[in-house]
């Protein structure tokens, strides 16, 4: 797991794992992120695979993203 700033000011933490969000019986590999914004909205995303289209998680904390799919 990493974490950077990005250009807007965003702190964007990056992990990959194997615990698919959907079925946990499931093994992919699944990649992660998860955007902190200056106002204190948390916006999560992750996609399958080494592609595909990503999908999104609202209105969690990161605490609570961390805790569920880490």
């Amino acid at each position: 797991m990493k974490s950077y700033r990005n250009n807007f000011g965003e702190i964007v933490t990056k992990w990959e794992n194997n615990k698919h969000p959907d079925n946990p019986n499931y093994m992919q590999e699944v990649f992660w992120a998860i955007i902190e914004k200056e106002n204190g909205q948390t916006l999560a995303y992750y996609h399958l695979g080494s592609g595909g289209k990503s999908k999104f998680i609202y209105d969690l904390t990161k605490e609570e993203i961390l805790q569920k799919y880490l």
